[in-house]
């Protein structure tokens, strides 16, 4: 479980899926909202979905019927990759171990993860994950792939213009925002702080 989680007004520090068997100490990952006073830490990837509205970080667990519906969604998208085994990968992998279709194929899943709290109702879901997807992570593809998993980026970061996205990507971070709305996916192996341009200098 998160070891700090808060709750506020509009704000949601949501629960996901997270591989099981670790302690909730090891590889502690913090995450943080940049528009709502929220933050949480716990082990493995955060997935954070925001807007002016509400902030939702995901880390942990769901039901087993959410768990259906949410494999539902994802093969709606034409998404095939397992949600637990994509986190299971990235716990276990430094970027640079990552797949060459990692972007197609595992990414999208890691964004969908917050996304699904985040947006209630399903057509929200659908619309903002099919824009995250077609509109950003396979414009860029081979450039995200090559970013993200690159380790001199682990004390810097580079800024892709997507549009209608701006993407911030560091060593095992990326970041997508349009005007007030954010998502990202944070894995363990960033050394960034909450954000992905959030990094320690050399």
């Amino acid at each position: 479980m998160a070891s700090n989680r808060l709750l506020l007004a509009f704000v949601i520090v949501g629960l996901a899926i997270v591989t099981a068997g670790h302690p909730s100490t090891a590889y502690a990952t913090p995450c943080a909202c940049r528009q709502h006073a929220a933050s949480a830490e716990a082990s493995g990837t955060c997935s954070r979905t925001e807007d002016e509205k509400k902030c939702t970080l995901a880390f942990t667990t769901t039901t087993p019927e959410e768990y259906t519906e949410f494999l539902k969604r994802l093969q709606t998208l034409n998404l095939k990759q397992d949600p637990r085994e994509a986190l299971r990968f990235v716990f276990e992998n430094p970027p640079e171990k990552w797949p060459d279709d990692f972007v197609r194929t595992m990414l999208p899943v890691l964004f969908a993860i917050s996304e699904r709290i985040h947006f209630a109702k399903a057509e929200d879901f659908f619309k903002t994950m099919s824009e995250i997807r077609d509109l950003a992570l396979l414009k860029q593809e081979k450039e995200i792939s090559r970013l993200i998993r690159n380790r001199e980026l682990v004390s810097s970061w580079k800024k892709l213009s997507i549009d209608p996205f701006t993407a911030t990507i560091s060593y095992g971070c990326i970041e997508l925002q349009r005007g007030t709305f954010y998502a990202m996916v944070k894995t363990r192996w960033s050394a960034a702080v909450n954000f992905c341009d959030d990094v320690p200098k050399k």
